[in-house]
Parts: structure tokens; sequence; C-alpha cells
């Protein structure tokens, strides 16, 4: 088990920096939200590109994830500690971050290929941006709770909930912003600007609350040569492969996360055509979608505290599992598919807190400590970004075949794309399964 300080002698301003770390988290991902899961649509559907050019727009800037999200890891998290603590990092992401996302859907009209390539040059920038904000806020949680100010796991349900809730209000408000007109603007344009406005604020308010927090710097004594931090990504997999247990963790957080956006990103497809729904009818299913995991995150710090992050982690996977066996029976209404949603979203809020602990409790009983929280966590966000990546790639790859890629509409049969929307989430949760089982029994590490 971790140390965690109780924060009995909490330092005074404890509650405006839990605040301000919540707020930080939500701020984010209200800007990142449409970013993955309406970008393919608003591509395809708004702006009239191909599916194929399309999913190449979201593709390719993986590429660049996979080589250098682990040494964003560990270079944010050197940089922090050089300089005593995160505020230096996350500063300049307030305006960064949210300014990136909103300009995917302010660019103006340009021929298609020109189009495709700026939204990829975004993408990437959005990207690396975004990792930086990750690794800075995960690792945030470890210095806050070494400060005495409260308990990792707990700070980690924070950063669940405010990443839920913020996920929730986007999924909530923008389909309504997209039928909107408000001065002249409308759409994709208001929704991306407003949500600007909003990340900027909550992500100020973070950097000014954490500012005082200082870094914790336990482990990070003279280096040997098994000890320095990776430089490069041939170092990165190598630190990476001598803790197989926290790499079977990074591989199921990959193949869940492919599993999270395929849902995410199909869900606009299989409410117009299984559900016959208009996009208005996206609200009620995006909360479905986000709403449990707030109470999902909650639960997964209570799990985590009582039970060790290695029971909640292995607890929430099956859970993960039924809920995606229920996709198919009760994907043909509105109310069936809100229910396994929910249930999805619950059992997500749960796996998130517990897998992050779970990594974290790794890395304290690693012998070799220096540099490894910022890789192991940058391995872990750039699998999740990979993962977010194959989740769009599958559902263009799916709803091609199936008949829902334009130029065939109407071809596609409702029924397929149902069985599709179940059968993908449970293949990518019993990979994440075996990936973890297999490679934690490999290491034996089994602790709680």
């Amino acid at each position: 088990m971790t140390k965690e300080p109780l924060g009995h002698s909490a330092p005074s301003g404890s509650l405006l920096r839990i605040t301000g770390y919540g707020l930080g988290v939500f701020g984010a991902n209200l800007v990142v939200f449409p970013v993955t899961s309406l970008l393919l649509y608003y591509l395809t559907e708004s702006i009239g590109l191909t599916l194929g050019l399309s999913t190449l727009v979201i593709t390719v800037p993986k590429v660049w994830d996979m080589l250098v999200d682990p040494l964003i890891g560990v270079y944010v998290d050197q940089y922090a500690q050089g300089r005593g603590n995160r505020f230096i990092v996350f500063a300049p992401l307030t305006f960064a971050l949210p300014a990136v996302c909103a300009a995917l859907f302010l660019l103006p009209a340009f021929s298609p290929t020109v189009f495709a390539a700026l939204s990829a040059l975004l993408l990437i920038l959005k990207s690396t941006l975004y990792t930086a904000f990750l690794v800075s806020h995960v690792a945030l949680a470890d210095d806050m709770a070494q400060a005495g100010i409260m308990r990792r796991n707990s700070l980690l349900s924070v950063r669940i909930f405010g990443q839920a809730s913020g996920g929730l209000a986007a999924g909530a408000v923008a389909p309504l912003l997209l039928a909107t007109q408000w001065g002249g603007i409308g759409g994709y344009p208001l929704m991306a600007i407003l949500f600007a406005v909003i990340g900027v604020v909550t992500l100020g308010l973070c950097s000014a609350a954490i500012r005082p927090v200082p870094t914790n710097s336990s482990g990070e004594d003279e280096d040997s040569e098994d000890d320095r931090p990776a430089t490069n990504i041939v170092m990165a997999v190598k630190a990476a492969a001598r803790e197989p247990a926290a790499l079977g963790v990074i591989i199921s957080n990959l193949t869940i996360t492919m599993a999270a956006a395929f849902i995410a990103i199909i869900l606009p497809y299989l409410n117009k055509y299984v559900l016959g729904g208009t996009d208005d009818q996206l609200t009620p299913l995006f909360t479905a979608l986000m709403l449990p995991m707030v109470i999902g995150s909650a639960v997964g710090a209570g799990f985590a505290n009582r039970f060790g992050s290695g029971r909640a982690f292995n607890g929430s996977v099956a859970m993960l599992l039924v809920a995606a066996l229920l996709f198919y029976p009760l994907g043909s209404t509105l109310t069936g598919v809100s229910i396994s949603l929910g249930l999805w979203a619950l059992s997500m809020g749960i796996y998130i807190v517990s897998m992050q602990s779970r990594l974290m409790d790794l890395v304290d009983a690693s012998d070799a400590k220096k540099g490894l929280l910022g890789l192991l966590l940058g391995l872990l966000f750039s699998g999740g970004k990979l993962g977010d990546t194959l989740g769009g790639v599958l559902t263009g790859g799916i709803l091609k075949v199936l008949g829902f890629d334009g130029a065939t509409e109407g071809a596609g049969s409702p029924e397929a794309l149902r069985t599709a929307f179940s059968a993908t989430a449970v293949v990518c949760v019993v990979v994440g399964i075996i990936a973890a089982s297999g490679l934690r029994w490999l290491s034996g590490k089994n602790g709680q």
C-alpha cells in the first residue's frame, strides 16, 4: 500500500486547492470532449469530408502521440520538479488548450485536402498540450497527498468527478448549442467559443489554486545507470518493460479507452440510424454516458481505499464487461441504450480511479523511481490516446463496412450496427483483461 497522509493537519486553503484541482480537469475535459466525441461526425456530416479522409485526420496525429507522449511525461514531470511546483506547466495550458480545441471547429472553408491537413496539425498540437496537462494533473494528486491536503485516492476521485462533470456538461449542452443561434453565431462555432471561454476560466482558477503546492521529490536520489529517466522512445519502452504489471495496466487502458472512444463516436450514428433520433436526442444519451461516472469516481476511491487498488481495478474491469454485454439486448430503444450506457459510465468512473491508483502503487513499489512516474503516466496517456484513435478508426471502418459511409447511405442494416456496438466493446474489454492479468502474473506483483 502507498504512503498517503490523511491530512489531519492540512495546511490552510486545502479546500481551495482541492476545488481548484477539480476545476482544472473539468475545464480541460469540457473543451476536449467535443473533439473526441463529435469531430468525426462534424467532419463527415457538416464539413462534407469523406469518411476515409476524416478518419485519416484523426489517425495521423496519433503517430506523433506514440513517439513523444512518454517523453513529454518525463519532461513535464522533471521540469516541474526542478522548479518546485507544477504551476509552471499549468499556467500556459490555461489559454493554449482551450484555444486549440476551439480552433478545430472554427477553421474557415478550404479545399478538403487543406482543411484536413490543418485539422490534423491542430490535433497534434491539442494532443501534445493535453498530454502535458494529464501527466501534471495526475502527478499533482501525489504532490497534494504528500503535502497533507487529502488522501491520494480521494484526490483521484475528485479528479474523475471533475473530468466526468466536464464531459457531462459538454455532452448535455453541446447538442443543444448545435441548434442555437446567438448574436449571429450558432452551431459548432458557438459551442467552440463558449466552451473555450469556460475552459480558460476554470483552468486559470486551477493554476492559481495549486501554485503554492510543492512537488513531491521523494525517490529523486542520485542517478544510477538503471535509474535514469528515459530520453527517447526506445529507453521508454525498455524502462516500462522492467515493470510488466504496470505495462499490463497501460495496455488495459489502451483497449478499454478504445472501447470508450468507439462508443462515444458511434453514438450519434446509433442515435440516427438505429433509434431514429434527432441531434437533440443526443443530450440524454451523452448525459447517460457521463453522469454515472461522477458516482463511479466516488465509489472507485472508496473501493481502492477499502480493498486496495488491485482488487478495485479487477472489479471495475469485470463491471465494464457486463455493461458491454448488455449493449446488444438493450440497444434498440432510447431507454435501453441509456441504461446500458449508465452502467458502462459507472464502471468507467471506478476503473479510472482504481487504474491510476494501481499504477502509482506499482511505481511506489518499484526499485527504480527516478522519472518512472512521469514515464509511466506518459505511456499511460499515450496508450489512451492511441486507444482513442483506434476507436475512431474502428468506428469509421465499421460504418463503411455496414454501409453508413454517406456514399451508400440507407444501405446499412440497423440491426448490424446494434450488433457491432456491443460486440466491439466486448472484444476490447476482454483483450484488456487478458493483457492486465497475464502481465501481472508474469511480474508476480499481485498485491492488493
